[in-house]
């Protein structure tokens, strides 16, 4: 009894000293970081004997600062854990590109009554309806497809395959006209290589024929890509993507005419048939080439902004084909000639050749981390093509009357061989945005 009231004054004593003397300094901060290396020491000598002071690797605590091993327990762990990179990931992008506009001659005019040639070019009263320099390709919709993969943790090398198509896109003009007076005049116009003028076919005309015509051009263009990948440059929010790979590129494009004229029964020799003309012109342009490129990107916080460029060199394979039909139907039953008015048997058929060609190709696009595994993408892209053949350019304006089915002069080939079929080359281009979304896993 004696000893449990001298324990219990002992502890009061103790408390006031605690409370009223320098000792209190001892409920501070400032000690315990004192006292660390002291508790380190004899926490390290109550070690069992069998083990070496030498094997001990205390580290010493830098004021303000918790040791590793109390980093790796302590309650105040992030909860955010730093996530692999990613090994896979696949896209899709909606595009709204614009081509380079069509150069195309002058195919459809309109004239007046009072004139010498009515349609033809360089006659007072003649208009233009359609070509005549460049015709506007408007925009056009298409899609974006990608996917890759890395085979390694390190990113040293991958695989991505791409495949791109823009919509075929038509610009039209269609037309027609009656014979009654006033109606509209159609022509075609071209140069006669007999003559050395200008001078025009009539698809309608008052008191002569009427008729329809339309002029129709349409393009598409495509291609894929397979490339290896590899990481040039990892650190500071900045990555860089090496590519090396096969590139193939497709663009078709044609120009149909096609014109309809029902001739007046007063006419002398045709009146009453029904005359219908055909002319096509087409281009198929295939590129195979082999491509390197580098990507970089940059990030921070949710947000991305990636930049892009690649160069391929290889072959272009240009292909033009010619074709033109005419159709009478008269009482007499259907006639058809292998010819149209500007399709001829001189520059009828399929014409190829092969020319070498760069494709260089820039982009850029900002991203949005939507969540770990979904990004947002908007995007701008130019691609440029050395070289490629266009429907316009195979159009020879020079005829020899002598091929065109009905004409007056119509028969076996006397004078110039004309229209002669051209493949020539240009240059081509397609831009626009895109909106996509990028899995990654």
């Amino acid at each position: 009894m004696n000893g449990e009231w001298r324990m219990e004054n002992d502890e009061r004593a103790l408390k006031r000293l605690y409370h009223h003397s320098p000792f209190s300094i001892l409920h501070s901060p400032f000690l315990l970081s004192l006292l660390a290396p002291f508790v380190l020491f004899t926490a390290a000598s109550a070690q069992p004997a069998a083990q070496s002071l030498m094997d001990l690797k205390a580290e010493p605590l830098v004021p303000g600062q918790l040791s590793k091993d109390h980093l790796n327990h302590s309650e105040f762990d992030s909860e955010e854990e730093v996530k692999p990179p990613a090994q896979f990931w696949l896209s899709g992008e909606y595009l709204l590109w614009w081509i380079k506009d069509s150069k195309i001659p002058v195919l459809l005019t309109s004239g007046s009554a009072t004139d010498p040639l009515p349609g033809a070019l360089g006659q007072p009263g003649t208009a233009i309806l359609f070509g005549g320099g460049n015709v506007n390709n408007y925009n056009r919709s298409g899609a974006r497809f990608t996917a890759g993969f890395w085979f390694d943790d390190e990113q040293d090398f991958g695989l991505e395959t791409s495949y791109f198509f823009l919509a075929s896109r038509s610009v039209k003009v269609d037309l027609r006209s009656s014979a009654l007076p006033g109606s509209l005049i159609l022509g075609r116009p071209f140069v006669n290589v007999a003559t050395g003028m200008q001078d025009v076919g009539i698809i309608a005309l008052p008191g002569l024929s009427s008729g329809t015509v339309e002029v129709l051009s349409t393009s598409r263009l495509q291609g894929a890509e397979l490339n290896a990948t590899t990481k040039l440059h990892l650190g500071s929010g900045i990555n860089l993507t090496g590519l090396a790979g096969f590139r193939y590129l497709q663009l078709d494009e044609n120009i149909n005419v096609d014109d309809n004229e029902m001739v007046s029964p007063s006419t002398v020799l045709i009146g009453g048939d029904a005359i219908s003309v055909i002319d096509k012109f087409e281009t198929h342009n295939r590129f195979y080439g082999g491509q390197l490129g580098v990507r970089g990107d940059y990030h921070s916080g949710r947000w991305s902004l990636e930049m892009l460029g690649k160069l391929a060199l290889g072959g272009m394979r240009e292909v033009v084909r010619i074709q033109g039909l005419t159709i009478v139907t008269s009482a007499a039953g259907l006639t058809t000639f292998p010819a149209g008015f500007l399709a001829l048997p001189t520059n009828s058929g399929r014409f190829t050749r092969d020319e070498p060609a760069l494709v260089p190709e820039a982009g850029v696009t900002v991203g949005y981390q939507i969540t770990d595994h979904l990004r947002a993408t908007v995007g701008y892209t130019f691609l440029y093509i050395s070289s490629v053949t266009r429907p316009g350019d195979s159009i020879d304006l020079a005829l020899n009357p002598s091929q065109i089915p009905l004409s007056l002069t119509a028969g076996p080939l006397t004078g110039l061989a004309r229209p002669t079929a051209r493949v020539q080359d240009t240059e081509f281009w397609a831009q626009g945005l895109s909106f996509g979304l990028e899995f990654s896993y």
